[in-house]
């Protein structure tokens, strides 16, 4: 009597179940990057349009799921070696960062100009969800005395707004009117605060000879 094979019921492989845990999660995205640097820099690139997709699409999921994808590639990321504090994250950032006065997508860098209320503003955005707002023109009022404005936004703020869109948004609801400028120090010998001039950081090089914004200042 010939024997016949039993049919095993079929398993499921790795893939085809959800992650059991974040640590498997990673594992598993981890697994799907490319092994030439180059390569997985435009990994990188692509799960960023992704991602910022995602958070104007007001899809949750999708965001996180993109986010980790690209945390992963910050992992991989090997640290500088002339800067041992710029960590494969930080040197992600840096290499997906816009050119100056591009404005980012969602989860990238880079520095930008908006108008509001006849404010020109600088925009920096550092990647995540803060904006650093400051004077483009310190001779004129601005949204605060000090020519400088911090402001946090949330998925509800993002969705459905490109970040331009939804810092300028923001600003415009932050500030009433534009204020002169104002720095002021204390005077010992005269016993009184005195105003001192206002202007950029000048240790922002963006502000120097040869960067951006100081050309840009010089054209206007």
């Amino acid at each position: 009597m010939r024997r016949t094979a039993t049919a095993q019921a079929f398993q499921p492989g790795f893939d085809f179940l959800p992650p059991s845990s974040p640590i498997e999660r990673r594992y598993r995205i981890h697994r799907e990057l490319a092994g030439d640097p180059t390569e997985r820099l435009e990994q990188g690139r692509a799960w960023l349009k992704q991602y910022d997709a995602a958070i104007r699409g007001g899809d949750e999921a999708q965001a996180s799921e993109f986010a980790d994808r690209l945390y992963a590639v910050g992992d991989a990321m090997p640290d500088d070696d002339e800067d041992e504090e710029l960590t494969g994250h930080a040197r992600l950032t840096k290499l997906l960062a816009t050119a100056p006065g591009q404005v980012p997508l969602w989860g990238q860098s880079g520095t930008f100009l908006i108008t509001v209320k006849k404010c020109r503003v600088v925009v920096h955005a550092d990647g995540d969800f803060h904006f650093e707002l400051t004077a483009f023109d310190w001779d004129r009022p601005f949204l605060s005395e000090s020519g400088y404005l911090s402001i946090y936004c949330d998925a509800d703020d993002a969705r459905g707004r490109t970040v331009k869109q939804c810092v300028t948004k923001l600003a415009q609801e932050r500030s009433k009117k534009p204020v002169k400028m104002v720095r002021t120090r204390w005077d010992h010998d005269t016993r009184t605060r005195q105003e001192i001039p206002v202007g950029p950081d000048p240790d922002d090089a963006d502000w120097q000879p040869g960067g951006w914004l100081y050309e840009l200042k010089q054209k206007s």
